[in-house]
């Protein structure tokens, strides 16, 4: 599989989010992805926590494990990701 990138500009065109599909040397695909110029530092604490409960769902869908609560799973993480913002500033 050649490699593959699409790029997505947020509706409100304030954020880019990049995804690139590459071959992995062991087999199968790695994908790689990049979200920038995330408007705020309200907006920011709330993606990594976002972002990470869709791939852990998109993870369990594409591997048959169990289905994950993706809702709950961003709650849980939202406040250690502003405690992680917050530390980093």
């Amino acid at each position: 599989m050649p490699e593959s990138r699409v790029n997505r500009t947020s509706p409100a065109g304030t954020s880019l989010v990049s995804f690139q599909l590459a071959p992995h040397e062991a087999g199968g695909t790695t994908l790689s992805f990049t979200h920038r110029y995330i408007p705020g530092s309200d907006t920011l604490i709330g993606f990594g926590a976002g972002w990470h409960a869709l791939f852990e769902s998109l993870n369990a869908f594409l591997t048959g494990g169990p289905g994950v609560d993706a809702e709950a799973l961003y709650e849980r993480l939202r406040p250690q990701d502003a405690a992680h913002f917050i530390s980093a500033i």
